[in-house]
């Protein structure tokens, strides 16, 4: 299950990284009798790559690839010292050649690599993590993400029927996920926004693609909450464009042909993966890739302690795009958008006003007071279940006080 632990405790609201100081901060690693691999870390396998011209030049150039993931691990011990682990990978952000990258929202969000064939020589600082291999696809439900071929984008998987943000939770495999955008069109894959100046011919803003990422790693567990390694052998990355939008078009107008689709992926690099380095920092269990691609370095460099600011607006002025603005940057539907019916479903990063407004009615019925701890609370299980940091706090008792009204006074 996705974001086991956070999900488990914050059922009815958000989750950020605030919480009381006993699970704010990151755990006690110093004790050498421990396994130190265990808990929440932001991650970042930095790929070095050939990029290679399916129809150009014979000698790839070179350049390094981002893959970003929150790691959850947990250790079991084995009768020989070592230890089995388990391992969730959650896919934050993949790098593709170009500058490009497919995001969390709308892409990958709903992806979870399971692992448990990764082994733990030994409890302690210096203890050696060897991951075998995994496997994850984007933009397609496949039956096995290591192996099956990716979609040509001519049959698109159908909607969830219980309107789940879990695209591949239907019977059908081998087809592409289907994307609609502000307009209401459909188009197979994940959105990627290609910037302006690309050297794309046609010159599309938006790529549909599929795709898929392989890897295995050897890695050090230190006693500083962090891990550090190499990808081995094995090690991956494939894409695919199934659909564009021209760039200056309007709607279904600047919808790509079947003939500039097949030029994009012609001039698509292909992949030779060359080495790998791995970095990690353990993070409060709250945390979730909206935060890990908020700060990216700062995250692998220490623990994220999200305080939220004070408000740069008048508060009685607030509508709810501002409060969206606050979820989204806790994170809350990174756990939310899987909730079943009666409780709270969120759209992380809302693209269309329908989106925003079911946003809004998910919300107010948990905006009233409750009696959880004793006498009824202003603001509800929304202000209150879950940790939000100080300043959101304020400002969301201070629209919920206002009558938290949709659009600003």
């Amino acid at each position: 299950m996705r974001y086991l632990v956070a999900c488990a405790i914050a059922l009815t609201a958000c989750g950020s990284s605030t919480k009381g100081s006993s699970d704010m901060s990151v755990r006690d690693l110093s004790i050498g009798s421990s396994y130190l691999l265990a808990g929440t870390f932001a991650t970042r396998l930095r790929l070095t790559a050939g990029f290679e011209q399916d129809a150009g030049p014979s000698s790839p150039g070179m350049g390094t690839l981002d893959q970003l993931f929150i790691l959850n691990a947990y250790a079991a011990p084995n009768p020989d010292g070592t230890a089995s682990m388990s391992v969730m990978w959650h896919p934050c952000s993949v790098g593709l050649p170009g500058a490009l990258a497919v995001p969390y929202a709308g892409a990958l969000e709903s992806i979870d690599a399971q692992s448990s064939n990764g082994t733990l020589s030994g409890k302690g600082d210096g203890a050696t993590y060897t991951q075998g291999p995994v496997a994850f696809a984007f933009g397609t439900c496949l039956s096995n993400p290591a192996s099956d071929p990716l979609p040509d984008g001519t049959s698109i998987c159908p909607a969830p029927t219980d309107g789940a943000n879990r695209p591949c939770d239907v019977a059908q495999r081998g087809c592409a996920i289907p994307t609609t955008d502000a307009n209401g069109q459909v188009w197979p894959g994940v959105p990627v926004m290609v910037p302006a100046g690309s050297g794309l011919s046609p010159d599309p803003d938006v790529l549909y693609v599929t795709g898929r990422v392989i890897f295995s790693l050897q890695a050090t567990v230190h006693a500083d909450n962090t891990l550090d390694g190499m990808s081995t052998a094995g090690t991956t990355v494939e894409w695919r464009v199934l659909a564009c939008h021209l760039r200056g078009a309007s709607g279904s107008a600047g919808a790509c042909s079947a003939v500039q689709v097949a030029a994009l992926n012609a001039q698509k690099p292909a992949i030779t993966v060359e080495s790998g380095t791995l970095v990690a920092h353990a993070q409060p269990q709250y945390y979730n890739c909206a935060q890990f691609n908020g700060n990216v370095e700062g995250s692998l460099s220490g623990a994220e302690m999200f305080d939220g600011g004070m408000p740069d607006m008048p508060l009685s002025s607030m509508s709810f795009s501002d409060v969206q603005g606050d979820m989204d940057g806790l994170g809350c539907a990174t756990c939310h958008d899987t909730f079943p019916m009666g409780k709270m479903r969120l759209v992380f990063e809302p693209s269309t006003f329908a989106q925003l407004r079911q946003n809004y009615q998910q919300v107010l019925p948990w905006t009233a007071p409750d009696t959880m701890v004793g006498a009824p609370q202003p603001g509800g299980k929304f202000v209150h279940q879950a940790p939000v940091p100080f300043g959101i706090r304020e400002r969301w008792l201070s629209w919920i006080a206002a009558g938290a009204p949709f659009s600003r006074p």
